[in-house]
C-alpha cells in the first residue's frame, strides 16, 4: 500500500479512516502527523470484512506526539472498536492519552459485551484521558 508520505493536509479538520486494510494503523500514524489542525477523528470498522480477519503488523507509535493531538483534536470516535484486541486498545489509549483538548470520546463495538466487561473497558480507556471532567465519554 502506498501512502502520501510527503503530503501535509494543513486545512483538514475532519478525518474518517476505515480500518479494513492490513496496514491501516500505519496510515493512521501518517495522517495524524500530516493533519496539524485535525479536530475530529473517526475510525470505522466495516463489519462485512470481519469474517476474513486481517493479520495486523505491530503498530509503531509516532516518534513525536502529532500536533493535532497536542493542540486541536476535540472528538475521537471509533465505530466497531474491538475491545478484546490488545493492539486496538493500544491505539485507542495512545490517542486518548495524548489528546490535550479532547471533549468527546465515543466508542461503539459490534462485538457483544456484558455490562461487567463494559465497565472494565470504559474505566481502562478513561484512565488515560488527561481531563475526564471536560471529556464526555461514551461506549455504546
Amino acid at each position: 500500500m502506498k501512502f502520501p508520505t510527503s503530503s501535509i493536509f494543513n486545512q483538514l479538520i475532519y478525518l474518517e479512516l476505515y480500518k479494513n486494510k492490513e496496514a491501516w494503523w500505519n496510515l493512521l500514524t501518517l495522517m495524524l502527523g500530516s493533519t496539524p489542525k485535525l479536530q475530529v477523528l473517526k475510525l470505522i470498522d466495516n463489519t462485512f470484512w470481519r469474517t476474513n480477519h486481517l493479520a495486523h503488523d505491530e503498530w509503531i507509535r509516532p516518534k513525536n506526539v502529532p500536533e493535532c493531538l497536542l493542540l486541536h483534536l476535540e472528538t475521537f470516535m471509533w465505530e466497531g472498536y474491538e475491545w478484546e484486541r490488545e493492539d486496538e486498545t493500544e491505539v485507542a489509549k495512545y490517542i486518548l492519552k495524548n489528546s490535550n483538548h479532547l471533549k468527546r470520546a465515543i466508542f461503539s463495538s459490534s462485538i457483544s459485551i456484558c455490562s461487567e466487561d463494559r465497565l472494565v473497558v470504559v474505566n481502562d480507556l478513561k484512565s488515560v484521558v488527561k481531563d475526564t471532567n471536560s471529556c464526555h465519554f461514551q461506549f455504546k
